[in-house]
């Protein structure tokens, strides 16, 4: 009989933060994050009879892609918004080389208490979603909006030593 014990508990999409270095006030409240995707593709020897793969050499990433509550004022779609012309400097020709930074996403357990830690190194924003005001619902409902972005590679620690 093995004396490892497992939790009984099974993991629950109900909450995760998300921090930019470069955006040091403001914490992102997460309402969906998807942990992107990792893939080794092999690297192929060719001969003359057939092609031979072998474990790849380069990990590629997806996108990190989230959908994040906005604030009464709009606080953290402003600094998104505000990053991306930034970077693209759309009134005048001064481009700036590099605006990327770090970010941490960090996921809560069940009982409301963080026990990963993802960093993602070198992101940049690629999209940030518009926002859908409405009048038509009778009830008051939070507004969402989602963004995008590309980085360099992301690494996981482990907030408990029990997992």
């Amino acid at each position: 009989m093995s004396d490892k014990t497992y939790s009984l508990n099974r993991l629950t999409a109900n909450r995760a933060t998300l921090h930019f270095t470069i955006l040091p006030n403001l914490s992102f409240m997460l309402t969906g994050y998807p942990l992107p995707a990792i893939m080794l593709p092999p690297a192929n020897q060719s001969s003359p009879f057939f092609d031979m793969g072998h474990s790849g050499d380069k990990l590629e990433f997806e996108e990190l892609e989230v959908e994040f509550l906005v604030s009464e004022y709009l606080k953290e779609w402003l600094e998104l918004f505000d990053w991306m012309n930034n970077l693209a400097n759309p009134h005048e020709f001064n481009p700036i080389d590099n605006l990327s930074t770090s970010a941490t996403m960090f996921i809560y357990s069940s009982h409301n208490q963080p026990f990963l830690e993802i960093t993602f190194e070198d992101v940049i924003p690629t999209m940030l979603g518009g926002l859908n005001f409405t009048e038509a619902i009778g009830e008051t409902y939070e507004i969402k909006s989602n963004a995008s972005f590309r980085y360099r590679v992301y690494s996981i620690k482990k907030l408990k030593d029990d997992i």
